[in-house]
């Protein structure tokens, strides 16, 4: 499973474009797909998984939306995986 640079960009454009998406179905007075409280609950749970793949720039104060640390979680474990493909 390897993945080029191109293919990471072109997947984190479609991440930012169904975000986008979502944000607007969600925006609609208080229709939300999940309330607060969850909402705080997940996105902390992806911050605190997003440490565990880069401590060194987790530990910033800088830190994205839950999307964005989705798409560098999900760019660490590509690397995983494409490492793991050229040991074997």
């Amino acid at each position: 499973m390897l993945n080029t640079v191109e293919e990471n960009k072109k997947k984190n454009s479609q991440i930012i474009k169904e975000k986008n998406q979502l944000e607007l179905v969600t925006s609609k007075g208080s229709e939300n797909l999940m309330d607060a409280l969850t909402y705080k609950r997940v996105t902390h749970d992806i911050s605190e998984i997003r440490k565990l793949v880069d401590k060194k720039r987790a530990k910033g104060t800088n830190v994205p939306d839950a999307t964005m640390q989705l798409v560098e979680i999900e760019t660490h474990i590509n690397r995983i995986l494409k490492f793991l493909g050229l040991a074997k």
